[in-house]
């Protein structure tokens, strides 16, 4: 309160971020409930221990993302107007991606839906695979376009996988292929020695999103799907030969 709202909220024009807002303590919500109460008046007053601090809501504003919209205090959720926003899309994050790149380095369309296909539909992968993957790859091997042949070899390299599933997945996916009709959560737990909240928490969702297995009354269950990601991009590697593709 002291270096935030006392020295910008009062008397200011501007406009407070709060990022990943369900991770806001329950006090703090609280308080905003307060502070976001609407009247007539459009400003509130906030008292904190000995100050008194004004929310002219004509001079500020507040905007508050997540990605975990349940975590919030109902009210807390009332008092905002909510805005659902579109997922990426390929050329949203290839955007990302060329934005992040060094000044002289380039990639060509046809291998920024590759690029793009791998970020797992998330603006930070987007950064991270430009600034500490290609810039890095680029530079090293004195190259100022990427063509597929340095893509391929890049995710080579790095093991990046097609679909950008990372290895604890893919070990989730050849756990499943060895049930003939599916698997309990404590069965797959097992067999691949996560704890059961980690699956469900960390591991399954991309899956189920992509489409490479599904959740059933009976259990978790892969895809045919997931069977041709496996034979295509994963068995296939285990004998020398590499592909990575949109698929």
């Amino acid at each position: 309160v002291e270096d935030i709202v006392l020295k910008y909220v009062n008397d200011q024009t501007l406009t407070l971020f709060f990022d990943e807002c369900h991770a806001l303590p329950e006090s703090v919500q609280t308080a905003l409930l307060t502070i976001l109460n609407p009247n007539k008046k459009n400003s509130n007053l906030f008292r904190y221990e000995d100050s008194e601090i004004m929310f002219d809501f004509r001079k500020v504003s507040f905007v508050f993302a997540t990605t975990d919209p349940q975590k919030l205090v109902g009210p807390f959720k009332d008092r905002c107007r909510v805005l659902h926003m579109d997922e990426y899309q390929y050329s949203d994050l290839g955007k990302i991606v060329r934005e992040n790149l060094d000044t002289g380095l380039a990639i060509p369309d046809e291998v920024m839906d590759h690029v793009a296909s791998v970020c797992r539909g998330n603006a930070r992968n987007a950064v991270l695979m430009a600034k500490d993957n290609i810039v890095q790859y680029m530079k090293g091997s004195k190259v100022s376009e990427l063509c597929h042949k340095h893509w391929d070899t890049l995710c080579d390299v790095l093991g990046i996988m097609p679909m950008g599933l990372e290895s604890s997945e893919v070990q989730v996916l050849k756990a499943l292929s060895e049930f003939q009709e599916g698997c309990s959560l404590n069965n797959l737990s097992a067999k691949t020695g996560f704890t059961r909240q980690a699956i469900m928490l960390e591991f399954e969702s991309y899956l189920v999103k992509k489409g490479l297995m599904q959740i059933k009354s009976g259990g978790r269950e892969i895809t045919t799907k997931g069977k041709d990601y496996l034979a295509k991009h994963v068995f296939k590697t285990q004998t020398g030969v590499f592909a990575n593709d949109l698929n």
